[in-house]
């Protein structure tokens, strides 16, 4: 993992407390309905964990599956044939 400025490195990343995200994501509905409501007009959330801590929640990590893709593009629908 690497962070960069104008395509040069210039950090490595330590990786220890780092996770990729999946989706979908689960919240209690009361906990989202209010981050959308604090978020109001917002639009630049990535996903609903980083709406929901915009809104002062704590998001828990729970461990995913790696097969669980999500299909979003070609090369994701190559990835789940390749798996099939």
């Amino acid at each position: 993992m690497k962070r960069d400025k104008n395509g040069i490195v210039t950090e490595t990343i330590n990786r220890n407390d780092l996770w990729l995200i999946q989706t979908p994501q689960v919240f209690r509905y009361e906990a989202l309905k209010k981050s959308y409501l604090k978020a109001g007009s917002r639009k630049d959330f990535t996903d609903e964990a980083a709406l929901v801590e915009n809104a002062g929640y704590k998001v828990r990590i729970v461990n995913g599956n790696k097969e669980n893709v999500k299909i979003t593009s070609a090369e994701d629908f190559r990835f789940l044939k390749m798996l099939i």
